[in-house]
């Protein structure tokens, strides 16, 4: 059965030494539904079949990486590192994630996974270096969010994202990590200090395996996470080509709502996030506005 320990064990396993390729599990998942050809005589003809003809160094990788470690190993290794992987087919996988186009067939999770039981979140993402104006925005509008209990999910990025989880942790809510790295790699060092305060008290989520480093490419891939996990996602001052927009055109795509706060119109840091006021976007003025959608999210 999909839902067995077993299966989830090997599920994690083969995504865990196929450097979290989704491509190569969705294409095991069809040949091989219940993951047990790969681990039988026939693994070099599965892995041969299942990855592009021009991928032969990951197919060596990932043949002498299975050879090596078996799933019960590897599910000892992550217990004792604290990390608790949830695949698609768990129980435990928000179902907010299962509905959009691409979902990670598995996200590493460290902290207090009981957070993923908690209805209503919101995501924030925004730029970088905000301005004080931004920061007193988001310090003006999270306390009266965070108070109900919703979960405020972000990217432990600088910046807005740090600052939207440090309100929640002060204000003793909850709040979600979606980091574009595995666990072992932190990417800015300098957010080591919030990084290991969700550990003990939060949640922090990465589709990658632990051993896996930043790259550019993981950080807008891993936006489509962030705008996944809820149906409200919030835009705080971002520029005409910022990376924030790539969260909002994920949360369109996944149907879900997209607000932004308003900004002055010769403020480049704000062009990105008026041109999505102009486009439709939900404008924010008040915890209300924000308080009145996740409201009426939650009822749909």
């Amino acid at each position: 059965m999909k839902n067995s320990s077993g299966f989830s064990e090997r599920l994690t396993h083969l995504h865990y030494c196929s450097y979290g390729n989704r491509k190569f599990i969705n294409n095991l998942l069809q040949t091989d539904p219940y993951l047990s050809a790969v681990y039988s005589v026939r693994k070099a003809e599965v892995i041969q079949r299942c990855l592009s003809p021009n991928n032969e160094k990951i197919k060596s990788r990932m043949y002498k990486a299975l050879e090596n470690s078996s799933p019960r190993q590897l599910s000892e290794h992550l217990q004792s590192k604290n990390i608790q992987p949830i695949t698609i087919y768990d129980r435990s996988y928000p179902d907010l994630l299962k509905q959009i186009p691409d979902p990670p067939p598995v996200l590493y999770a460290s902290g207090l996974t009981g957070i993923l039981d908690l209805p209503c979140r919101l995501s924030v993402v925004g730029t970088r270096d905000p301005s004080e104006a931004a920061c007193n925005d988001i310090k003006q509008l999270l306390p009266d969010i965070i108070k109900v209990n919703t979960v405020i999910v972000s990217g432990l990025a600088r910046g807005i994202d740090a600052l939207s989880h440090r309100l929640a942790c002060e204000r003793e809510g909850y709040t979600i990590a979606v980091l574009g790295f595995g666990h072992d790699h932190l990417y800015p060092k300098q957010l080591q200090p919030l990084y290991q305060e969700m550990l003990s008290s939060q949640l922090v989520l990465s589709e990658y395996p632990p051993y896996m480093k930043a790259e550019r490419w993981h950080f807008p891939e891993r936006n489509r996470i962030i705008s996944g996990l809820s149906m409200l996602t919030l835009i705080v001052e971002a520029k005409k080509k910022s990376g924030s927009l790539i969260t909002a055109d994920c949360a369109l795509e996944q149907n879900r709502t997209v607000a932004a706060l308003p900004g002055r119109i010769a403020d480049t840091f704000a062009a990105g996030t008026n041109q999505l006021l102009s486009e439709g976007a939900l404008p924010v003025f008040s915890s209300g506005d924000l308080l009145y959608e996740l409201n009426r999210t939650q009822r749909l």
